[in-house]
């Protein structure tokens, strides 16, 4: 039978550095802090000097945010799983000094940190590039001016 989630977190778990809200606090600013949480979630508020990189993008999008492999990492979601997950696949992908918030957002907020509004332009992930998706396919979005000769309404 295949592992489940919290299996699959509990694992990850083991072979992770997670570190404390108190551990990190007093070096914020000297470690890159990725918000591995989607984007509505971010805009909701964040840890200060965090960037955005959804887990759903990580692998294919951290190497812009961070070319340095052997950058100091922190990763962090809401309670801690996402984030988990998130810093064994940076690990594989060779980044070398990673690690997961334990707790995640929740657990700073509860140990009296402070969160930091989330910049405006965050509320989209990091810029893809051209070839990374595919281009759109299908029938053009429907007009929304009124059919030519028709009078336009009141």
């Amino acid at each position: 039978m295949p592992p489940t989630y919290h299996e699959l977190v509990a694992q990850a778990k083991s072979r992770i550095r997670e570190i404390a809200a108190a551990e990190l606090e007093p070096r914020l600013g000297e470690v890159l802090l990725v918000d591995t949480r989607e984007p509505y979630e971010h805009a909701l508020g964040t840890l200060p000097g965090a960037v955005l990189v959804p887990r759903g993008v990580l692998e294919s999008q951290l190497p812009a945010v961070a070319p340095d492999r052997d950058r100091e990492i922190v990763v962090f979601c809401a309670v801690g799983n996402r984030s988990a997950l998130a810093a064994a696949a940076l690990q594989e992908a060779g980044y070398t000094r990673v690690s997961s918030l334990a707790g995640g957002i929740r657990g700073w907020a509860s140990a009296g940190y402070a969160i930091a509004a989330a910049p405006l332009s965050a509320a989209c992930s990091p810029p893809r590039s051209p070839s990374s998706e595919p281009a759109a396919s299908g029938p053009p979005p429907p007009s929304t001016s009124p059919p030519p000769g028709s009078a336009p309404s009141p």
